[in-house]
């Protein structure tokens, strides 16, 4: 069986609640392909069980940084570095609620679970680490949190479009908590 997400793409599942129509708008018929190829290699044991913070959040996270980067025509690496994060940022989560945290423990275990030669280069897998780790943080220990990673400096400005690309993404599904709830999108 396809999982909701591919079903939402290829149409098998439409309702009100799916935004189907909304997402059409931004999804042609090869994002279509490529998103089910991601969607068909996640490895779904990794993720965190949970109906708020598993799967289909995953999901739902990288659909919306896999547009943002296509919208910003990341390059073939950053592009990659996104998706991975987008899937696997909440890997090791221990709760629902609020856990600052939560990104610096998926940071930790990140590199047992991505599988692109890409991460090879320890910079790149350096890089994942740490916008995993940033997104359940505040902006402002980016800085900080930049330097716990040992990148180059002249890999700031790119760590800070991909963390806010992730973060971007994230908090886009947050759209799901009603209005009054601390965790609703705070636009």
């Amino acid at each position: 069986m396809q999982n909701i997400m591919e079903q939402i793409l290829t149409g098998e599942l439409n309702s009100f609640e799916t935004y189907t129509s909304e997402i059409d708008k931004f999804v042609n018929d090869q994002t279509r392909i490529e998103l089910i190829k991601i969607l068909r290699n996640i490895n779904k044991y990794e993720l965190y069980s949970s109906h708020i913070h598993g799967l289909f959040h995953s999901e739902k996270v990288l659909l919306f940084a896999y547009l943002i980067a296509k919208e910003m025509n990341l390059d073939p690496v950053s592009f990659q570095i996104i998706v991975d994060a987008a899937i696997y940022h909440d890997i090791k989560r221990q709760n629902d609620f609020e856990d600052p945290f939560h990104g610096m423990a998926s940071a930790n275990a990140i590199e047992k679970v991505v599988t692109s030669e890409i991460y090879n280069d320890k910079k790149n897998l350096k890089m994942l680490k740490a916008i995993i780790d940033i997104h359940s943080q505040d902006d402002k220990v980016a800085k900080r949190n930049f330097g716990n990673y040992e990148l180059d400096l002249e890999e700031y400005d790119r760590y800070k479009l991909l963390f806010s690309i992730l973060k971007d993404a994230d908090a886009l599904d947050r759209k799901r908590f009603v209005e009054a709830s601390e965790v609703a999108l705070n636009p």
